[in-house]
């Protein structure tokens, strides 16, 4: 499994990542699940500029004890926990300037 939070980080350079410039026009994505970004950056920005895609999934880390020992799996992020964090969460605040990506978490509500 590849983690997309480690993908999408910008390049050292500041450059946006060759993989968030790959998501922004793949043809057959529609449905993009990452874990919801700590601090803003532009690459879910890029990512959102694909025409096919039509949601995007933000998650954030479960972690549980399984009978195996502790087992972590991503947790769809409310839309409803998002706008509770409009003014405090830092990629929230950010991300709200830009309406197409906004568009595409509230898809998730449906």
């Amino acid at each position: 499994m590849i983690e997309s939070r480690h993908l999408l980080k910008p390049m050292h350079n500041g450059q946006t990542s060759p993989f968030a410039l790959m998501l922004s026009s793949l043809p057959s994505l529609r449905v993009l699940r990452t874990p919801l970004p700590a601090a803003w950056d532009a690459s879910l920005l890029v990512a959102s500029q694909n025409r096919c895609l039509e949601r995007i999934l933000l998650t954030r880390p479960l972690v549980f004890f399984g009978v195996y020992g502790f087992a972590g799996t991503g947790v769809e992020v409310l839309v409803a926990e998002l706008l509770a964090r409009l003014d405090e969460h830092p990629w929230v605040v950010e991300a709200q300037k830009h309406s197409r990506l906004l568009r595409l978490i509230a898809a998730c509500v449906t």
